[in-house]
């Protein structure tokens, strides 16, 4: 060992001893499900055997690709020491005005690439934490708006780290013809924007855009800025005039609006609410029901996330504190939002199969987690965010004709939406 540099010493150490604890925690019994949330086990909370290490070492080096490529494996193989790399990242201690150039490169990538919105909002932290000026200006380099699903990332993660100056560039994007570029980037602004001229371009977008989905991103984000439906209200009509077309979009969002439409008020805290969530997840997740099959089910569905979308099963473990088949509440519900509990109905669990389900509870999950963190989580709104994170098991799966030669995202999106799935459909 004494021809080993002593960075080669460090990861060898840590590696071994982060073996061991993540054996400990995956291998951990499943807990009572008559116990209180709290005293489930946590994954990711546990105190960490190699404290006087540096985790994020396991994340080093100067190759972005070859850092990319051992995130995407410890992702598969060892979730907890992904995201540990991620928070020591965040947590290191910076030197006066001295910014981290390889980290925010790797950072940069990672987030416009990562499937997982979870794992995105981890790495947002660390970029914001080791220079926010520096990962913003990379990021506005990757949110050229022809890659449509790492410009809308980058376009996202701006809403995290930017500032004023990218405003003119997040409401050319939010005009974007692809819908998942302009909803990102309508978000994005809807927490950055200003009251004045953000507005009236949010307004513009949404009675001139051809997408009625972003028209609707467009208007909650003036509204989140103007914090006030009437006022709203007559800007929309200020600006559609007489004009026939304008007009009738102009009635679209206004039903939308007085239809319950309520402003934002966006969470400072989100990426910190996200931390400390993903932190927190438990290692299983306890499943209440009379019936085995009924078990037997969930959990295949639990292990094909594990195989498949590893990310998504954090999620899942991170946001809910059981699942019930059916749910105790009501029989007929997907969620529990009071209780965190994802709730499977009793054709679902008959009928579906384990892939099928798996669906469900990410779904369901993301619902929960993005209550969590202080994100929208109710109506249409609310569970956009859901439905659009579960494409990508649809499209591993090949549920809903969103495999290879299937739907795009926009075309899934619409069609599930049209079916209001947060009312229980």
């Amino acid at each position: 060992m004494d021809s080993l540099s002593d960075r080669t010493r460090r990861v060898l150490l840590f590696a071994g001893t982060a073996f061991g604890v993540a054996s400990a925690l995956f291998c951990a019994p499943v807990p009572d499900p008559g116990a209180p949330a709290d005293s489930r086990p946590a994954v990711l909370s546990a105190p960490s055997a190699f404290a006087a290490e540096d985790p994020a070492e396991l994340l080093a080096g100067e190759n972005v690709k070859a850092r990319l490529a051992r995130a995407e494996g410890l992702k598969k193989e060892q979730m907890s020491e992904l995201v540990q790399a991620l928070v020591a990242m965040s947590d290191r201690k910076l030197k006066k005005g001295v910014e981290y150039p390889e980290d925010l490169d790797f950072l940069a990538e990672f987030t416009v690439a990562e499937t997982t919105r979870a794992l995105r909002l981890l790495a947002i932290g660390a970029g914001q934490h080791l220079g926010a000026a520096g990962f913003a200006e990379r990021l506005r380099a990757l949110a050229d708006g022809e890659q449509r699903g790492r410009s809308a990332r980058a376009a996202e993660a701006l809403g995290y780290v930017g500032g004023k100056a990218d405003l003119p560039r997040l409401l050319e994007l939010a005009a974007s013809s692809s819908q998942s570029i302009a909803v990102f980037a309508c978000e994005a602004l809807a927490k950055l924007g200003d009251r004045k001229t953000t507005v009236d371009g949010l307004i513009k977008i949404a009675l001139e855009h051809a997408n009625p989905e972003v028209a609707d991103h467009a208007t909650w984000a003036a509204l989140d800025l103007l914090k006030n439906r009437k006022a709203l209200l007559k800007k929309l009509k200020k600006a559609a005039g007489k004009d026939e077309v304008l007009g009738v979009r102009r009635g679209s969002l206004e039903a939308m609006l007085l239809d319950g439409a309520e402003p934002m008020e966006w969470d400072d805290d989100v990426l910190k609410n996200a931390r400390d969530t993903i932190l927190a997840a438990a290692a299983t997740v306890p499943i209440e029901t009379r019936d085995k099959k009924h078990r037997a089910k969930v959990e295949s569905a639990l292990a094909w996330l594990q195989e498949n979308m590893p990310g998504a099963l954090l999620v899942v473990r991170a946001s809910t504190t059981r699942i019930e088949i059916p749910g105790k509440t009501e029989p007929k519900a997907h969620v529990d939002l009071k209780e965190s509990v994802v709730c499977v109905p009793l054709q679902y669990a008959g009928a579906q199969s384990g892939k099928q389900l798996a669906y469900h509870l990410l779904r369901v999950a993301t619902v929960l987690f993005d209550k969590r963190i202080g994100n929208p989580y109710q109506g249409h709104r609310g569970w956009e965010n859901a439905i659009s994170d579960t494409y990508d098991l649809c499209r591993i799966s090949g549920a809903y004709n969103a495999g290879r030669g299937g739907i795009n995202r926009d075309a899934f999106l619409e069609t599930i939406l049209s079916k209001r799935p947060w009312g229980g459909n």
